[in-house]
This record gives structure tokens, sequence and C-alpha cells, in this order.
């Protein structure tokens, strides 16, 4: 599982997911702030793979329409755009707690802001925060323990990222806490749904 946490750390460094554009009625409300409310929807299918709740995705991506989101949708939206399986690691990402502080947004800048997708000519607001990470494995698969305790939870207090616009004016945020040790991150029970 060590080797696996790198490569997910790797992933999760490098990767940007796309947040999926698809609602589900019930779904948890986040308090969005100016504008529109930011519907989740868990893709469920995933989550019974690695017997926890599945990743989240969110719709609409575009609030606000204009100027600097809320600290609340650039939460909403770390969730969206992080929560995942991992590229090559079979591990769920999944995120809990997250707290954010959105900065004054500035310029974009070709040095730091290089991410998939995104809008230079749009401010890039960075973020800073901490949240409850939890990176599970499929029950019962290799190496991994078993159902109730498939996933490592560590705790990101120092996480730092960036807000902005990509295709069709929808947002996406990064959100990694380059200090944490996922060495340090212990076996856990999945989040609850």
């Amino acid at each position: 599982m060590t080797t696996h946490l790198a490569i997910a750390g790797l992933a999760l460094m490098l990767g940007l997911a796309a947040c999926q554009q698809k609602s589900n009625p019930g779904a948890a409300q986040a308090a969005a702030g100016g504008g529109g409310e930011i519907v989740f929807a868990r893709d469920a299918a995933v989550g019974a793979q690695y017997g926890a709740p599945g990743p989240r995705s969110c719709a609409p991506r575009d609030t606000p329409q204009s100027g600097a989101l809320s600290d609340a949708q650039a939460a909403a939206y770390v969730i969206c755009s992080n929560e995942r399986v991992l590229a090559g690691a079979e591990q769920l990402l999944l995120m809990e707690n997250v707290q954010v502080h959105v900065e004054p947004g500035r310029p974009f800048n070709m040095s730091t802001d290089a991410f998939s997708g995104i809008d230079p000519s749009k401010p890039v607001y960075e973020i800073h925060g901490g949240y409850t990470s939890y990176l599970c494995g499929k029950p019962g698969n290799g190496d991994e323990p078993s159902p109730g305790v498939n996933c490592l939870t560590g705790q990101r207090v120092k996480a730092k990222g960036a807000c902005f616009r990509v295709d069709q004016n929808a947002w996406a945020c990064t959100f990694e806490d380059f200090d944490a040790n996922p060495g340090e991150d212990k076996p856990s029970p999945p989040p609850a749904a």
C-alpha cells in the first residue's frame, strides 16, 4: 500500500480531474454565497467498489459568474475537482472537513499557473486551509485490508492551491498539503456518506 500512496500522492500533485456536471435531486447543497447553489452528487457505483461513499461531482460549476468566489464555493470546488479514483493507483481519494480561505485574485502567471485547461485571461485565486484526506483501496484486493478499515486517513492542515476558470467558464481548484507525510496516515473506515 506504501507504493500506492507514493503514486497517489504524485497523481494528486500533478493531476486535476475535471468535475462532472450532473445534479442529483435531494443531494446535499453547499452554501454557495454570491448567487446560485452548488449541488453535490456522489457516484455510488464507484463508491461501492471501495466500500465507501462515491466521489462527489457538482453542478453548476459556473458560480459566481463574475468576480471572486467565496470560501464556501472554493471548498465545494476543491471537493469536486479532487475527489476521484487516482489514475494508475486504483485508490479512491475522498475529502472531508474541507476549510478554504480565498485570497484576492491576481493575473495568470505562466510560471506558476500552468494548470490543465486554465483560461489565462481570467484571474487566479490562491487558496489555503486544510482537510481530512481519505485514501481508500478496494477491500480484499491484494494487500488492501478488510472492509471497514480499507482507508488511510490523515489531516492536511497546510494545504495550498488555486481556483481558476477552465473550459466554458467553469471553476476548478487544486489543493494539496505538500508538508504532509502520507506515511503517518492511519488505517480507518471510509467517511460517512
